[in-house]
């Protein structure tokens, strides 16, 4: 078992057969994330939709999406101290293009990998 712990929560959790959960723990609440093995080159493990909409204790209270993005951060931060690639980390190399977001009213700079910019590219990692 694996723990890392961040100033935002615990993540916790192992990588043995082929999915299963990792836990974020923080305070009174937890949340459960569900990976699989990715049949994938480019990732070892595959997640989500990441579905940060709301807590899995206490059931059904919801994240804000501030909490959401801090959570995500968090996770990605984990994985790689994990030694695993996953379908939600950031593009590598992280360049930006002079070209314009794809999402409806930004004006920010895309990430050269994507179509949108980096606060877009988190929330479409992420269940709407």
């Amino acid at each position: 078992m694996s723990t890392v712990y961040h100033s935002i929560g615990t993540f916790s959790g192992q990588f043995a057969g082929r999915d299963g959960y990792i836990v974020y723990r923080e305070e009174s609440k937890e949340l459960q994330i569900g990976w699989e093995l990715s049949g994938s080159t480019d990732c070892d493990v595959s997640v989500g939709p990441l579905d940060f909409t709301k807590w899995t204790i206490p059931a059904g209270e919801r994240i804000p999406e501030e909490k959401q993005l801090e959570i995500l951060t968090g996770f990605r931060s984990w994985l790689s101290k994990q030694k695993l690639r996953s379908n939600v980390d950031l593009p590598d190399p992280i360049l930006e293009e002079s070209a314009p977001c794809a999402w409806q009213g930004c004006s920010s700079r895309k990430i050269r990998t994507s179509a949108y910019c980096w606060h877009h590219f988190d929330l479409m990692c992420l269940r709407r």
